[in-house]
């Protein structure tokens, strides 16, 4: 990956950009003086780095206020130091690594150093020496290989038996996303094919999955038998074996220990889809039981963080009775940790397992086959679609339900009585029973064979962050995947500055071109953002063609395609489409939007039905800020559906995963603040990336002596919090903000304490 890295000196102000071409991303570090980056060797850095530059300076000023994990020469782990804290380190040979950059980055210095915040970030000084080391490494995992599969359950099973290749470890340090390394990708042919470069040195796995010849078992446990680097065998039973010790594990029936039936794979169904089996269930929390238990094992080696889940693990454990050695698990093998961990409850573990990062619903299907490596890099839960309809809808979602009930009529307005049609982003409405209408029946036995005669389905609710339909039809609240797109996200892009185009094509709906002004509010990052208003059909084209990050598109769509000041410019004429995301704020786009995606685009947000305007125009507003503040284009599509009134009408065609900009504090967050008097509490909610995926950790700056670390995924900490330290968390980036009762995302930036 060293090819795609660069270190370059900058002027303003002073210090290095280093860019990563492939992930388009990067770390700006200052220094008080010019400097110019000079090659080095990566042989002093105790951890493996892609690059090494020299830099002349007694002073790095790093971005924001990163954790610094500082070992010595030897590798082990010295000092700790936290995001708001002052340090002194007396003399030695440290590496220094600094959490939470968009570019793995690592200091080295000899001799003794001091590090310090203020109002700006972090600065580390040396107080001897006059010249740091910078080492970098691309966070960026590429497939090794393509392995080709036959469509029979024998060839999916071995396709899935190479899942466990990419892993660079099977200790519980394998848990953070860094050493898992993307699935192999799979192509369908006639015969079996697997590269030797798959199986070239990799250890005969410990474990074996065995299930039925059957796609809708198959499935599900992909991301099992990857994160066990296990063997995928036929069978008559679903279980868990590890042959040397002659030992199995039932994977048929709800898992021993369950609390009750109801958790984030087996919510309450919307409607169109039969409950998850079983089977599924087991499958799911064996994968989250043993995932959970190898981070609290992975504390006792090299990173040995004071992590909260281990605490309440420890506890419950306790209580329960079922005595656990982590030190020694740590040391283990993958067989006898995951044996050891499996004779646990899941009652006992479940309150320690993170809000999962993404739910698969799959068809099963052999096309289905393709998209599993996708999933699979996200340890997805996967569910397999059945096509049993479900007698009766789910309450849950009331904004989504009332738009069935009405037929498409345009919803109704939370500020007045019903919205009249032309104040929705459409020249008409939608009927459930023509194509692009609401289907709750989830057939998917034969598939359509133009985009639009795929409807609009409802699938299962999920408590997961991400929803990925992968079947016919337009999921409402979740993600379109495309193949080609999840394809497109993994080549390479070049970095720079972010490239945003906001395009306004009817005179009524010009309030939301003001979101110009909100892309690029950012420290550190470079935007580049111009607006147009009523363009043309082939000034349009032209802008689809352009090499942009992202367009926002602000108009009406219909069947004739995007409304332009000449007529409607429909996607599917277009040649090749070269913008990486967009949104298509207007009525019923999701068809437009798929075409873009076929036609080069990596992904977009759409809606799925009427939009009344002046509520599509806050949720572009929204939009353009959670896309700004470094969310996915699915984490930004959770936090629309689950803390608005009509962000549920919208879902992501194309890859989910995909950030235009990158967070400068590691992980997307989000901020709830319950106020009751002078008491806060703040509860932050974490959104994983590909860069920072299920598995990282996070560390609070409510309170500067909490030395607790999290699992970054979901709600992970609610602290007790002063006025003083709600103000000085608001002031320390723009984050999105929840208040208690009150619907809608605030803007830590635009709120103040008086306001809660």
């Amino acid at each position: 990956m060293a090819d795609s890295l660069s270190v370059a000196p900058t002027s303003s102000p002073t210090g290095v950009v280093v860019a990563d071409d492939i992930m388009g991303v990067t770390t700006r570090l200052q220094t008080p003086t010019a400097v110019e980056p000079r090659r080095c060797s990566t042989a002093p850095f105790c951890l493996p780095v892609d690059r090494a530059v020299v830099l002349e300076t007694r002073t790095v000023r790093l971005p924001k206020y990163p954790l610094l994990i500082v070992r010595d020469g030897t590798g082990q782990v010295s000092h700790e130091i936290s995001p708001r804290e002052r340090r002194s380190v007396g003399p030695g040979v440290w590496t220094i690594e600094c959490t939470s950059t968009a570019v793995k980055t690592y200091l080295h210095v000899e001799g003794a150093f001091v590090t310090d915040t203020d109002a700006d970030g972090r600065t580390v000084t040396a107080t001897e020496a006059t010249r740091f080391r910078v080492g970098v490494r691309s966070r960026h995992e590429q497939p090794a290989a393509t392995v080709t599969a036959p469509e029979t359950p024998a060839g999916v099973a071995a396709a899935l038996s190479q899942f466990g290749s990419a892993l660079k470890t099977t200790s519980p340090e394998r848990t953070w996303p860094t050493l898992r390394g993307h699935p192999p990708l799979v192509e369908r042919g006639e015969e079996l094919h697997v590269p030797e470069s798959l199986t070239v040195g990799r250890a005969p796995p410990s474990l074996v999955v065995e299930v039925p010849p059957d796609l809708s078992y198959l499935y599900p446990v992909a991301s099992l038998a990857f994160f066990l680097d296990a063997r995928v065998e036929l069978g008559s039973t679903p279980r868990l074996r590890a042959d040397a010790h002659e030992w199995t594990y039932s994977l048929d029936g709800p898992p021993p220990g369950t609390v009750d039936a109801t958790s984030p794979v087996t919510a309450p169904a919307d409607g169109d889809t039969t409950e998850t089996r079983p089977f599924e269930e087991r499958v799911a929390r064996t994968l989250q039981q043993t995932f959970v238990l190898d981070c609290v094992a992975r504390t006792e080696g090299l990173y040995p963080f004071d992590l909260d889940e281990r605490r309440r693990v420890e506890r419950r454990l306790a209580e329960a009775g079922y005595p656990l050695d982590f030190a020694a698990l740590y040391d283990a093998s993958l067989a006898e940790r995951t044996m050891a961990y499996l004779d646990v409850p899941f009652s006992v573990v479940a309150a320690a397992v993170p809000r999962w990062k993404l739910t698969a619903d799959v068809v099963p299907r052999y096309d289905s086959l393709n998209h599993l490596p996708f999933v699979v890099d996200d340890l997805g839960v996967v569910r397999c679609l059945s096509g049993t309809p479900r007698p009766e809808p789910s309450p849950e979602r009331p904004a989504i339900d009332a738009f069935v009930r009405g037929g498409g009529s345009p919803p109704r307005s939370t500020d007045g009585p019903a919205t009249p049609a032309d104040a929705c982003r459409s020249d008409g409405g939608v009927t459930t029973d023509a194509p692009g209408g609401v289907d709750r029946t989830g057939d998917t036995a034969t598939p359509p064979t133009t985009l639009g005669e795929e409807r609009v389905v409802v699938p299962r609710a999920t408590d997961s962050i991400e929803h990925v339909w992968v079947g016919d039809g337009y999921p409402v609240g979740a993600t379109k995947p495309v193949l080609d797109a999840s394809h497109r996200r993994l080549d390479a892009t070049a970095s720079g500055d972010i490239q945003v185009a906001v395009v306004a094509n009817d005179p009524a709906m010009l309030d939301e071109l003001d979101v110009s002004n909100l892309y690029g509010l950012r420290d550190l990052v470079a935007f580049d953002v111009d607006s147009y208003e009523e363009t043309t059909r082939a000034e349009l084209a032209a802008l689809l063609a352009t090499d942009l990050d992202f367009l926002h598109y602000i108009g009406h769509v219909d069947e004739r395609g995007m409304q332009c000041a000449d007529g409607y410019l429909d996607a599917a004429s277009l040649d090749g489409v070269n913008v990486r995301a967009f949104m298509l704020n207007a009525c019923r786009s999701y068809v437009q939007a798929h075409h873009l995606v076929d036609a080069g685009a990596i992904g977009g947000l759409a809606t799925v039905e009427n939009v009344e305007n002046v509520a599509a125009t806050g949720l572009g507003r929204t939009l353009a800020r959670l896309l700004n503040a470094g969310f996915s284009l699915g984490g930004a599509l959770d936090v629309l559906g689950s803390e608005t009134a009509m962000g549920g009408q919208y879902l992501v065609v194309g890859d989910h995963n995909l950030t235009v900009a990158q967070c400068r504090s590691g992980c997307p967050v989000r901020v709830a603040v319950d106020r009751t008097g002078e008491r806060f509490e703040t509860t932050v909610h974490a959104y994983p990336t590909t860069a920072v995926n299920i598995g990282s950790i996070y560390a609070p700056t409510v309170h500067d002596d909490d030395d607790r670390r999290y699992l970054g995924s979901g709600p992970m900490v609610s602290l007790p919090a002063t006025r003083s330290q709600v103000e000085e968390l608001f002031a320390l980036e723009r984050l999105p903000v929840s208040l208690r009762g009150e619907q809608g995302v605030h803007w830590s930036d635009d709120l103040s304490v008086d306001d809660i």
